[in-house]
């Protein structure tokens, strides 16, 4: 009985989560970056299921990358800014774009909002975008 409890317990967590594992602001923010036009190849991601931040990643891509700072109004920001939220990962920062204050370019097609988004290219050529949803 035990294990019956277990495995049902785990079957309803999995529906809920719709076997994903992570929050879902990968999908969300390639699902925006497609809705503006924007087509990247993502290589990775992290979002963990018990918080509102999460990054995906992808190729050095120079025209992509201008694309997402010209389409979301990013700016160009210091390294050491950059570090604050690449922080988890242990990434030497090249260069760095962002906007922050949940501005109206990042509210996406579901009602959600997001809080900041920053692009981060570090020395290897590997290209970053960083997000957190918004509170309520």
């Amino acid at each position: 009985m035990k294990y019956i409890c277990l495995i049902c317990l785990t079957l309803v967590c999995l529906i809920q989560t719709g076997c994903k594992n992570d929050n879902g602001l990968p999908d969300d923010l390639i699902g925006h970056l497609t809705a503006h036009g924007i087509a990247i190849s993502v290589v990775g991601s992290d979002a963990p299921l018990r918080s509102r931040e999460g990054y995906i990643s992808f190729a050095h891509d120079p025209v992509s990358e201008a694309k997402i700072v010209d389409e979301f109004n990013l700016i160009a920001i210091p390294p050491s800014e950059a570090a604050l939220v690449t922080n988890r990962l242990s990434i030497k920062v090249q260069s760095a774009w962002g906007i922050t204050g949940r501005p109206a370019t990042l509210k996406l097609k579901n009602g959600s909002q997001l809080e900041y988004l920053y692009m981060v290219v570090d020395e290897d050529g590997q290209a970053y975008i960083f997000s957190q949803y918004a509170y309520g």
